[in-house]
């Protein structure tokens, strides 16, 4: 097979050029390929991608301007992995992978570093080259240090959200700060990126309750002689942490029928999801055994516990014999 390079002498000196041959040269004898590639390095983004994609045909982009070479060897690396995937793993062109935390994804990042690190042992002369501007090489190893501010807070919040691990496909925190501890710069920016996404989706859960919000405001200020507006309520669900019900909880929540569903009493949750024009529960009973479902919220106010939203999901998890995840706020 032909490896075909593009573009090279627009980013890099000779002398790097050396250096980008050799390492093409030495992944090929850890993974081979079939069909031939070709490589365009780009000085900027021409489509979405971050610093760099593998696109139909067998060809690569990588984005080469201003970037160490060291780098731009990691995205060469990476993306031959997932060639790899499509010549000899039967991935297909029409297949979506998971940006972090897909097996595909994991796989790629885990070899591309392997990779590196070999390289870099075998051809020790090259190190200045791949290190050159190391002003620039201390400051990203600053942003990743593990007591950074970044880090720290990235950490937290995905502590605070269970769900938020499970949806990057992390199996522990631990994991999770294995991952970071290894990721590159751009690596742990993809998974920031990746967090806030997540953390938007959320507040637009939130804002499409704004109904229930704003019952639960009225019904606090005429019953409760609680006064506190609707914005006052999504703040505090917006900074709540997300937990497993306790069964005392549970056991005392109002505004829910759910605490009356025992285990396996599936048709009564069927008729209150009719009563109330709701999500029928076989949906439900998918989304809650994956955990891909939209967690209830619960209000707590003194040593009261009221339910915002989620009725038929909690009824459903009860049939089910099951304590799903909720978001508990406090005001």
């Amino acid at each position: 097979m032909k490896v075909s390079l593009k573009n090279l002498k627009k980013s890099f000196s000779p002398d790097k050029i050396s250096v980008i041959k050799d390492f093409i040269k030495f992944i090929q004898t850890k993974l081979t390929l079939k069909e031939d590639v070709i490589f365009s390095f780009l000085e900027k983004r021409i489509e979405p991608m971050t610093t760099g994609v593998r696109l139909p045909n067998h060809e690569i982009h990588v984005l080469s301007g201003h970037r160490l070479l060291i780098d731009v060897l990691r995205t060469v690396a990476h993306e031959w992995v997932h060639e790899y995937q499509h010549q000899k793993m039967g991935l297909k062109d029409d297949q979506p992978i998971k940006d972090i935390g897909g097996p595909e994804e994991n796989m790629a990042s885990v070899l591309a570093s392997v990779y590196l690190k070999s390289f870099e042992k075998d051809f020790i002369k090259y190190e200045e080259l791949l290190y050159e501007e190391a002003s620039r090489t201390q400051r990203l190893i600053f942003e990743l240090a593990p007591h950074s501010t970044g880090v720290q807070e990235l950490i937290i919040q995905v502590k605070n959200m269970p769900e938020l691990l499970k949806h990057m496909n992390f199996k522990s925190i631990g994991d999770l700060e294995q991952y970071i501890e290894e990721a590159s710069y751009e690596d742990f920016t993809e998974l920031r990126d990746e967090v806030n996404k997540f953390i938007q989706r959320r507040k637009k859960y939130f804002q499409s309750e704004m109904d229930e919000f704003e019952r639960v405001s009225q019904d606090l200020s005429r019953d409760e002689g609680i006064d506190i507006s609707v914005n006052q309520i999504i703040n505090a669900f917006e900074k709540a942490k997300e937990i497993k019900i306790p069964s005392n909880v549970w056991s005392k929540l109002e505004n829910t029928e759910s605490n009356q569903i025992k285990k396996g009493e599936t048709a009564k949750v069927i008729a209150l999801a009719k009563q109330y024009n709701k999500q029928h529960p076989k949906e439900l009973k998918k989304a809650l055994l994956s955990g891909d479902y939209r967690r209830p919220l619960i209000l707590k106010f003194g040593d009261r516990y009221h339910l915002v939203a989620g009725n038929t999901r909690l009824c459903t998890a009860a049939a089910l014999g099951m304590k799903p995840q909720v978001i508990i706020a406090e005001i």
